[in-house]
């Protein structure tokens, strides 16, 4: 997983991931240990400037997802049994 930057902020073309809860009645991301959501943070721009862009995984384990060195991202959950 990608290690959560100390200032929360994404770095130009990258991204990272972070473990939370999303309380969706009102749109809220809360950052902590024990949630089953996850925000992926991303460079949504395209040039050399940096937009930070974000999206929820809702009751997806951050633990579950990898990456690969072109920057994909991949569920792969444990085996079901």
């Amino acid at each position: 997983m990608i290690a959560t930057p100390q200032n929360g902020l994404v770095t130009d073309q990258g991204f990272f991931f972070q473990k939370g809860s999303y309380a969706e009645a009102n749109g809220i991301f809360t950052a902590n240990d024990t949630g089953v959501d996850t925000l992926i943070v991303y460079d949504g721009d395209a040039t050399a400037g940096v937009s930070q862009t974000a999206l929820v995984l809702a009751n997806v384990n951050a633990a579950y997802l990898t990456t690969d060195s072109w920057g994909s991202i991949y569920f792969d959950p444990p085996p079901i049994g």
